[in-house]
């Protein structure tokens, strides 16, 4: 057998007795690469405290959408993981959504002021807005 022959066997006896095949390479790739973007996301919507939604209401979601792949505009669409959270919630609950942009420094202003019902742009909790607004529970 050639040199080259011996390394292709080599290897293909490697790749058949590796513990973790390619496959699952791919899949635990992909779970990690999800949780790196998914558990992020959890903590990411703001609502004013002690709220009670009534089907048919309409919600008013001010974002900054520039934080791909969590809030962005795709053609006019709002898009990304926090605007299908929040459609997904609001089917749920039977009530409308309306996206609305806003910079996203004004978005918890916004919210405290009453001018939206839930500001969702990647919002990090941290003490100083967890004193100002309640987050989702991550």
């Amino acid at each position: 057998m050639t040199q080259a022959g011996q390394a292709r066997l080599i290897t293909h006896i490697m790749h058949i007795a590796s513990p973790v095949p390619d496959i699952m390479n791919r899949k635990i790739m992909a779970m990690v690469l999800a949780a790196i973007f998914i558990i992020p996301s959890c903590a990411i919507v703001i609502t004013p405290a002690d709220e009670a939604y009534a089907a048919g209401e309409t919600w008013v979601v001010e974002t900054s959408p520039d934080f791909a792949p969590y809030d962005y505009l795709y053609g006019e669409e709002y898009t990304g993981i926090d605007m299908d959270i929040l459609r997904e919630v609001a089917n749920r609950l039977g009530v409308n959504i309306k996206f609305a942009n806003n910079n996203f420094d004004s978005i918890i202003t916004s919210v405290q002021q009453g001018k939206c019902t839930f500001g969702a742009s990647g919002f990090t909790m941290n003490d100083e807005r967890e004193a100002m607004i309640d987050f989702s529970i991550p």
